[in-house]
């Protein structure tokens, strides 16, 4: 697993992303480790913003962009949720199924 370099994800959110400090230490502040699956994507957008268009459960982190409204680390997030081992199979396709559905904001 890939532990997210906090230092350089928190200077990203605050001068890349618009976060306020305090902002992009809450997000990070239980952000968990990351997945093999998703590694070699988040060491690269770390490095140079590209992002690899991973797919897990039928979802990529692209799409997970574009429906979530979310940017690459919240769709990582997600990602990396479905790949935790204590998710039983039921709540994995459950959770797939929500987030292939567009995020609501008011």
């Amino acid at each position: 697993m890939l532990q997210l370099d906090a230092s350089q994800a928190k200077r990203i959110l605050v001068t890349e992303l618009g976060y306020s400090s305090l902002g992009a230490d809450m997000f990070l502040r239980d952000f968990p480790p990351i997945h093999e699956e998703l590694a070699e994507a988040v060491s690269r957008w770390m490095a140079d913003r590209t992002v690899l268009d991973v797919e897990v459960a039928g979802l990529t982190l692209t799409e997970l962009m574009r429906v979530r409204r979310a940017h690459f680390l919240m769709a990582v997030r997600l990602l990396n949720r479905l790949l935790d081992s204590d998710v039983d199979p039921d709540n994995r396709v459950r959770l797939a199924r929500i987030l292939h559905r567009p995020l609501i904001r008011w």
